[in-house]
């Protein structure tokens, strides 16, 4: 693949805009698609800036489906996926380019990010680090640092479960779940010390260690893990019963049920494999 030259859309899942400040909120300077879910269907291509924006509005319920629309309408040979939140970096479109250049065999690359509370106070920062990932270790990341080559996960049909997400079944773990399918089929997933921006809403879909939380986990781990997921719920259960106080026997409990659940929700439709 010629690495030189290469184009970059950022994909925006939005809900109810109806003007281009967020483009200009988020500090964006490239071209982008932004999936807005609203009460109508239509589109509209527009340039601002020089860059192009392209415009879906439709009714499309959940996370997963609007990151879908927008992956199905790049044409960019990078996408880059973002939340309503983030501020870009003045620089990102060159440092996001950059890591592919250099990174040719890189279908997935994971950037560093800084994440900050309301208060604009500095409470995490996702760094992966240089070089190639694995999928022990980097099931961690948000979608919001996933950039990846448009025709590797077209090729291996790679796409967002619509059961994960806000919006959707399961109000968490589509960024989780994404990574896996990645690995899964084959992709080259690597890390960058470049920092793309700041988020900055600081775990915006965590509501505290509530019965839900661990529900959702399991169906996460079902998902993922498939068979196995009963081994890694126990490691699971182990680590959050020491961060929660929560017994661990009940965690496991009830990560069982979100493991049953997912089960019986996947076997009575293909949302998983749709992504619609």
């Amino acid at each position: 693949m010629d690495n030189t030259n290469l184009t970059l859309q950022v994909l925006i899942a939005a809900m109810n805009e109806n003007d281009f400040s967020l483009v200009k909120n988020m500090n964006i300077h490239c071209d982008c698609i932004m999936a807005n879910q609203t009460d109508n269907s239509s589109k509209g291509d527009f340039d601002i800036g020089g860059n192009s924006i392209k415009v879906i509005n439709s009714t499309f319920v959940g996370l997963g489906a609007n990151r879908n629309l927008a992956l199905d309408n790049a044409s960019a040979d990078i996408v880059l996926f973002a939340d309503d939140d983030l501020v870009y970096a003045d620089d990102m479109p060159e440092g996001v380019l950059s890591a592919f250049e250099t990174n040719p065999r890189a279908d997935v690359i994971l950037f560093s990010c800084t994440e900050t509370d309301s208060e604009g106070q500095v409470v995490y920062n996702y760094a992966p680090g240089q070089g190639r990932r694995y999928m022990f270790n980097s099931l961690k990341f948000p979608t919001y640092v996933i950039a990846a080559r448009t025709k590797s996960l077209k090729r291996k049909k790679i796409r967002f479960s619509a059961m994960f997400g806000a919006g959707s079944s399961y109000s968490f773990g589509e960024d989780t779940v994404f990574l896996a399918d990645c690995f899964k089929a084959g992709l080259k997933v690597y890390g960058s010390d470049f920092n793309i921006g700041t988020s900055t809403k600081e775990l915006h879909w965590f509501e505290g260690y509530t019965d839900s939380f661990f529900i959702t986990k399991g169906a996460v781990y079902k998902c993922i893990f498939g068979k196995s997921a009963p081994v890694y719920g126990l490691h699971f259960a182990k680590k959050y019963a020491k961060m929660s106080g929560i017994d661990k026997k009940l965690i496991y409990e009830l990560m069982e049920k979100g493991m049953e659940d997912y089960q019986k929700k996947i076997k009575t439709n293909n949302l998983h494999s749709t992504g619609l």
